[in-house]
């Protein structure tokens, strides 16, 4: 059994996708799913998948499965199952099918929160935390899931990917909700939209941070640049408000994108929320400037905020103009959930994540860790520590 429910028929589970009985019985009464064949338990839906190495609906494997009690098999390919008892469903593609079983097994616990998904080359985690804290300052209780981890009240658990697999990502859903969340803040890679992580989730709030060309591209990852850039924009084209970095070159091209798929879109889709450095945006800054606080010995950045509502002075403990764009994204969500100014500062200027910025030892040299790991991201972070102490 997994999550608080004991018993569950098929047709229940799926009733938010199409799929074709092929055997046995919708009205098959189910105690659990499985997507793992090595922890698949009697009495469960498995969900069979082709995966880079090992496809599941491999015949030995389900009728291995069957023979230890599996109860019924999703499948996207024929699948010859040897006892009649057991139920098989065909649908156009299993990755999709299960992350909407594993919600509907959960309760569809993202419906019961404020969703805010924030996809991006870079910023992803930074913008998460900003926005989290902001989120706490004004007395909401948010969950975050990310690079560092799913923390929410009670949990702080390490993730092997950013957004974890759909039944890993329902579950801590749900836990949020259980522990009475009101909000979850998700980083989405470009990989959890290919492999279908967020399927089935409507985001309230879709974040757009930057586009690099060279990420991600590869065997084993998107096949180009194109597919890479339609994964991020997916995220933005399935959320009530998109907002977008308008300082970057491949936002025009995604903002067209998105449009278009809105005009189909039910609920309709707010418009495009901009940020950025340029006076013509919905939320720009100027004045930015590098500070160094003689008291603590930490380096941050103080600017001029300017929107429709909120306008003064802003201060982020973080070095450098790009944290200005991830503080602007987290600002911008803020206000349109109605949180204050102030919150938003006190939010901000204290915000401290393992592995970005991070001092680790202070004395007659200081250490900052940092998870820059390709070049133009070492590149902007030691060109912004060194604007403070050469």
């Amino acid at each position: 059994m997994i999550g608080d429910r004991s018993v569950m028929k098929i047709r229940e589970l799926l009733s938010r996708i199409e799929y074709e009985v092929v055997q046995g019985t919708d009205e098959t009464e189910i105690t659990g799913l499985s997507r793992d064949n090595r922890l698949a338990s009697p009495g469960d839906l498995f969900i069979c998948t082709e995966g880079a190495r090992f496809d599941t609906h491999d015949p030995a494997v389900v009728n291995a499965l069957a023979a230890a009690g599996v109860r019924a098999f999703l499948v996207e390919k024929d699948v010859a199952v040897e006892d009649p008892g057991v139920t098989v469903l065909r649908v156009e593609e299993t990755r999709t099918a299960g992350a909407y079983a594993y919600a509907a097994w959960y309760g569809y616990p993202a419906e019961k929160l404020t969703m805010i998904g924030i996809t991006g080359s870079k910023g992803k985690t930074t913008t998460a935390h900003m926005l989290r804290d902001v989120l706490l300052a004004a007395g909401r209780t948010p969950g975050l899931i990310g690079t560092n981890g799913a923390e929410f009240p009670g949990t702080e658990k390490e993730l092997a990917n950013t957004t974890p697999d759909y039944d890993e990502l329902q579950k801590y859903l749900k836990e949020m909700v259980d522990a009475g969340c009101d909000s979850c803040v998700l980083e989405v890679s470009s990989q959890a939209v290919l492999k279908k992580r967020v399927e089935g989730i409507t985001f309230d709030y879709g974040v757009w941070m930057n586009l690099q060309e060279g990420d991600h591209v590869g065997p084993n990852e998107h096949p180009d640049f194109y597919d890479y850039m339609q994964c991020k924009a997916k995220l933005l084209k399935e959320s009530r408000v998109p907002v977008m970095n308008g300082d970057d070159p491949f936002t025009h091209i995604t903002a067209f994108k998105v449009r278009k798929a809105a005009e189909h879109r039910e609920p309709p889709q707010e418009k495009i929320v901009y940020f950025g450095l340029r006076d013509f945006e919905n939320y720009f800054a100027t004045g930015v400037t590098p500070v160094f606080d003689e008291k603590t010995k930490l380096p941050g950045t103080a600017f001029t905020l300017h929107s429709e509502r909120l306008n003064g002075e802003v201060y982020i403990n973080f070095p450098g103009d790009f944290h200005v764009y991830n503080a602007l994204a987290a600002i911008a969500v803020a206000d349109h959930m109605g949180i204050s100014l102030e919150d938003i500062r006190k939010g901000l200027s204290d915000v401290h994540i393992r592995g970005r910025e991070e001092l680790v030892y202070r004395g007659a040299f200081t250490v900052c860790v940092d998870f820059a790991h390709n070049g133009a991201s070492a590149f902007a972070h030691l060109s912004a520590v060194r604007a403070y102490r050469p």
